[in-house]
């Protein structure tokens, strides 16, 4: 064995920095679908629609915002942009 006792390396801060935030970033869309899922009963009820509906009308808001995040000129600018305004 090896009585070397000096300090491993580890990964560096910035990586560190950035998993943090794009693991406290996954929370917001998790509380959105949350929420969704909570309301459908009640998006029926106020659009006297059925269940196939709201879900069609559901996804087809997740995917143009998942197309439109790409699409943009600077997804960290927004990603962060939309975090703060959710907060």
């Amino acid at each position: 064995m090896s009585k070397d006792k000096g300090k491993e390396p580890g990964l560096p801060k910035e990586i560190l920095t950035a998993a943090w935030a794009i693991a406290l970033g996954a929370i917001t869309p998790m509380l959105a679908s949350t929420m969704v899922n909570i309301a459908i009963d009640k998006l029926m009820n106020d659009f006297n629609t059925t269940l196939d509906t709201v879900q069609c009308y559901i996804t087809g808001y997740v995917l143009a915002l998942a197309i439109a995040v790409p699409v943009s000129s600077d997804g960290k600018k927004i990603f962060v942009g939309t975090v703060i305004a959710f907060g």
